[in-house]
C-alpha cells in the first residue's frame, strides 16, 4: 500500500512519528502480543503500524471488522481457521467483548483445522473479512520483530468476537485483553523503534540510502 512507503520514505528522509499520535501496549494477561501507534482514525476506518515482539503469539481469534495488513518489516506465519461442522472432533470457544473481557470457554462440536498459510513477508498484503478466525506467530530467534500497516474498515464490526482453542489445547483459561495507552519514555521507545525500521524499510524499497538515491536521481535531470 502507497501509504506505507510514504511513511518509510518521510521518516526514512528526516521526518518522525508524530508525539500526537496514540501509543498501545496490546496485552494478553502480563504478556505483550503487540504495540501500536494511531496513525489516522476517522468514523469509516482506522490506520495503525503494529510492532510485533519476538516468538509473539496470538490465540485463534477473529476480527470486530475488516481489514488490510501490509508488513513493513520482517516477517510472521499467519495461519487461518475454520471448522468443520462434519468432523467428529470438538474445539473450546470463548467470546470476547469490546473491553476485551474473556468469557468463559465453552467446548463445541466441530473439528476446528488450519484453512491456509502463509508467510507474511515484507511488502506482502493480505485482506481478511471480520468473520474468519486466523493466528500470528512471529517466528523465535534473534532480534525478529515485525512491523506491519494496518488499517481497518470500521463501518461494520462485529459486537463481540471469537477465541478458538484445539480439542487438545492445554488446560489453561485464555487470559483477558487489555489496550494500555503508553506515554512519556516508554511511548518514545517505542517510536523509535518503529521509525528505525521504518528506515529500513525506506532502504530496502530504494536499494540504498534514501537522501543519496534521491539526489543521484535530481542529478540525472
Amino acid at each position: 500500500m502507497g501509504i506505507g512507503h510514504a511513511l518509510a520514505l518521510q521518516v526514512a528522509m528526516g521526518g518522525s512519528l508524530s508525539e500526537r499520535y496514540t501509543v498501545e501496549r496490546i496485552l494478553s494477561g502480563k504478556d505483550v502480543l503487540y504495540w501500536r501507534v494511531v496513525l489516522f482514525d476517522s468514523p469509516h476506518y482506522q490506520a495503525r503500524l503494529h510492532l510485533f515482539p519476538n516468538a509473539a503469539e496470538t490465540y485463534i481469534h477473529n476480527h470486530r471488522s475488516n481489514f488490510l495488513s501490509m508488513s513493513m518489516h520482517g516477517m510472521y506465519i499467519h495461519t487461518t481457521w475454520q471448522v468443520d461442522q462434519k468432523g467428529d472432533g470438538s474445539y473450546f470457544e470463548s467470546l470476547r467483548d469490546e473491553e476485551g473481557n474473556i468469557s468463559q470457554k465453552e467446548r463445541k462440536k466441530g473439528t476446528l483445522i488450519a484453512s491456509d498459510q502463509f508467510y507474511h513477508t515484507a511488502n506482502h498484503v493480505y485482506f481478511l473479512e471480520s468473520q474468519r478466525c486466523h493466528k500470528v506467530q512471529v517466528p523465535a530467534g534473534g532480534n525478529a520483530t515485525v512491523l506491519t500497516l494496518f488499517v481497518r474498515d470500521k463501518t461494520l464490526a462485529n459486537p463481540t468476537t471469537k477465541v478458538l482453542e484445539l480439542e487438545n489445547a492445554p488446560e489453561e483459561e485464555v487470559d483477558f485483553f487489555q489496550d494500555l495507552e503508553m506515554t512519556g519514555a516508554d511511548k518514545t521507545l517505542v517510536q523509535r523503534k518503529m521509525e528505525d525500521m521504518l528506515r529500513s524499510t525506506a532502504r530496502d524499497l530504494l536499494g540504498g540510502d534514501p537522501s543519496s538515491v534521491l539526489d543521484g536521481i535530481m542529478e540525472k535531470k
